[in-house]
């Protein structure tokens, strides 16, 4: 039920376990804020335009672009296009991590430190866009230069950027790695029977209202046995969905989004009855009576259509 809109898959498919993650009790300022300190990968060359702003692509990012390739005589290699896009086909937020997945290592390198708005031409050898493992190409074809340009629509912070709420009672407490992926302690007590929410850490950022498109990485635990059930952190990327739909894919979770701030993190505990409601086919990825614990992290909005 938990899954990805649109353009993404479906996370509940498979389980990803963390195990001796270490974890801090405090926020993590994501990397995408250290603009002035970010230093740009010397590997390809590089030329920027546009005068970008706000976060940058620092590490693995997570941010909206599309890239086009040519070869040094200017013949089209391949043409301007994004690794996913949304139902209107316009790019969709990635991690820029999984470029490397992709063999295109150069393309990340020459992502490095760019911020919405740029638009970056890069200088690379084919081998730094192509994987030779994917590619049937040559010696002499994986040296040859090559150019990408890419455009960089928006660059998102990479998790809550906020400052620590206080901690509720009920709720259990999440505790952060480095790279923003959380973890959850869990109250001394039975699964909850009755919906609860509270924020984490209060991010500064506009008001999400029903209708908004959100863009947030989650992770959702069950209750019992600590255990994680789906996460998008260490994957693709983050995922978007609607404030407040029924069909949000997280059993209606997003309905407590609504009047959180973006940058802020959300902890929804969902009891069995919520999650029973939602699962039309009696699938409930959690034992008879558990529940779940949704941890939103959110990166960014789209207001609705007026």
């Amino acid at each position: 039920m938990i899954a990805r809109r649109r353009h993404t898959r479906a996370l509940l498919a498979g389980t990803t376990i963390f195990a001796g993650t270490v974890l801090a009790g405090c926020a993590q300022i994501p990397a995408s804020e250290n603009v002035s300190s970010c230093a740009p990968a010397d590997s390809v060359q590089t030329q920027r335009e546009g005068g970008g702003s706000g976060p940058v692509i620092n590490g693995d990012g997570v941010a909206e672009f599309t890239f086009a390739i040519s070869s040094s005589d200017g013949t089209e290699i391949y043409p301007e296009t994004s690794l996913q896009q949304d139902a209107q086909g316009n790019p969709a937020p990635v991690n820029v991590g999984i470029l490397d997945d992709y063999g295109m290592v150069g393309v990340k390198d020459a992502l490095q430190c760019a911020q919405g708005g740029e638009t970056i031409t890069a200088t690379m050898q084919m081998k730094q866009i192509f994987s030779p493992d994917q590619f049937q190409l040559t010696e002499a074809q994986l040296q040859q230069e090559a150019t990408v340009t890419l455009k960089v629509n928006r660059v998102y912070h990479s998790a809550a950027t906020g400052s620590i709420a206080p901690q509720h009672n009920g709720i259990p407490a999440v505790v952060t790695a480095p790279d923003g992926t959380p973890g959850v302690t869990m109250p001394s007590e039975v699964a909850p029977t009755e919906l609860r929410s509270a924020t984490t850490i209060q991010g500064s950022g506009p008001k999400l209202a029903a209708g908004d498109t959100v863009t947030m990485n989650f992770s959702a635990f069950e209750w019992t046995s600590g255990s994680t059930i789906s996460t998008t952190w260490g994957g693709q990327g983050p995922v978007q969905t609607t404030v407040g739909d029924t069909d949000d894919g997280m059993f209606g979770a997003t309905a407590e989004l609504q009047g959180i701030e973006v940058g802020s993190q959300r902890v929804v505990v969902l009891p069995a009855s919520t999650v029973a409601a939602y699962t039309a086919d009696g699938q409930v990825p959690v034992g008879s009576g558990d529940a779940i614990v949704v941890v939103m992290d959110v990166l960014g909005s789209t207001p609705a259509a007026q």
